[in-house]
């Protein structure tokens, strides 16, 4: 039975990710305002995987009047990009192993907890990192549902009531698989919640549900695209653990989706990528930078955590395996070069020593 419920969640998984491609849905985006325009950042396909075709993908669409006027010169984070909302969202100390979130000391909190990222949106959590986070009063009597950013489908709950009257703190673990243990949990004010990456790979934990298909693709629709942003608009991608390595690449209209736009490309390393368009839409000079793992759009992950049976090591794995082999090879073969030479000389110096004393032994025999 387990053969065959894996199987069907693998097929469901294609499935999903077939349809996500075939849409140009993206799943996992950082959403902003700029001067008049929404501007929409993520990874073409999320979630993004090494080794795998993936793009640098933007879509730009100039709001009405009205939302004009309610939102210019203002950034937003509908897709969970790590912002403090009024009195809440997260807070990351310094560069260290965790990272804190506070809730708002307001009377009543007048929220839908349901909201994607409203209450909270941990920073990346690193292997053996944490996140935290303070109940405070105004989220009594509420429900707070949360996920892993990094992987949608895996969705726990926090049930703040006063009378349970539980102090201190409540541990919950990330695992290798992105699942959280336990999925649901009872606090109280005061209490503090812990997340901790006990798994080797890259956690984010977003309070809210994920938006769906309809309400996803309404957001980022509204407003009219902007046409022909692939001539005045660029982006520089950064991989920023391989020594901030950077490539300027061109864009390209996606295909009967107008506004939106991609520079394609394969990452063929795991971990934080930083997208910088410069240029101009319309007459407007734009200038943004963006950086995954923040809350908004997703890390590049290693296709191994959904390898199985087994764990297949990746390209990039392998050249580093042969790299190492050859150099070790390159220093032994100097090495037996170097005692080979060695050798001959030692050789030559007998050689040497051996008819000197011949020599001198044949001359004294015929004196």
């Amino acid at each position: 039975m387990k053969m065959v419920s894996r199987k069907k969640l693998f097929v469901l998984m294609v499935v999903l990710l077939t349809f996500s491609v075939a849409s140009g849905i993206l799943y996992a985006h950082e959403d902003r305002t700029y001067q008049g325009y929404d501007i929409t950042v993520g990874f073409l396909e999320e979630p993004a995987f090494e080794g795998f075709p993936n793009g640098a993908s933007i879509r730009v669409m100039k709001l009405q009047d009205r939302a004009e006027s309610s939102h210019e010169g203002h950034g937003s984070s509908h897709e969970g990009h790590g912002s403090s909302h009024e009195g809440h969202g997260s807070s990351h100390e310094g560069h260290g192993s965790s990272h804190e979130g506070h809730g708002s000391s307001h009377q009543k909190l007048d929220v839908d907890p349901e909201e994607h990222g409203v209450i909270f949106s941990s920073p990346t959590i690193n292997p053996e990192d944490t996140f935290s986070f303070a109940i405070t009063k105004d989220l009594e009597g509420m429900t707070i549902p949360f996920h892993n950013h990094l992987r949608h489908d895996v969705v726990g709950s926090i049930n703040v009531q006063k009378h349970f009257d539980i102090s201190g703190t409540i541990v919950i673990e990330i695992n290798d698989s992105g699942l959280f243990e336990p999925l649901t949990s009872n606090a109280s004010p005061g209490t503090t919640i812990v997340w901790k990456n006990v798994g080797q790979s890259y956690a984010n934990v977003t309070s809210g549900l994920m938006p769906d298909t309809a309400s996803t693709s309404e957001q980022i629709r509204e407003g009219s695209p902007v046409l022909g942003l692939e001539s005045t608009l660029k982006v520089e991608i950064t991989h920023a653990e391989s020594g901030n390595v950077s490539d300027l690449m061109e864009l390209r209209p996606v295909f009967n989706d107008p506004g939106h736009y991609v520079a394609d490309f394969i990452p063929t390393h795991p971990g934080i990528y930083k997208f910088r368009f410069t240029g101009f839409i319309e007459s407007t000079a734009f200038e943004e930078s963006f950086e995954s793992g923040t809350g908004g759009f997703d890390l590049v992950q290693s296709p191994s955590i959904n390898q199985f049976p087994n764990k297949v090591a990746s390209g990039r794995e392998i050249e580093g395996v042969v790299r190492g082999l050859q150099s070790d090879y390159a220093k032994q073969g100097k090495t037996y070069i170097t005692l080979g030479i060695a050798g001959i000389v030692c050789g030559i110096l007998g050689l040497f020593t051996g008819s000197v004393s011949l020599y001198i032994l044949i001359s004294k025999r015929d004196r």
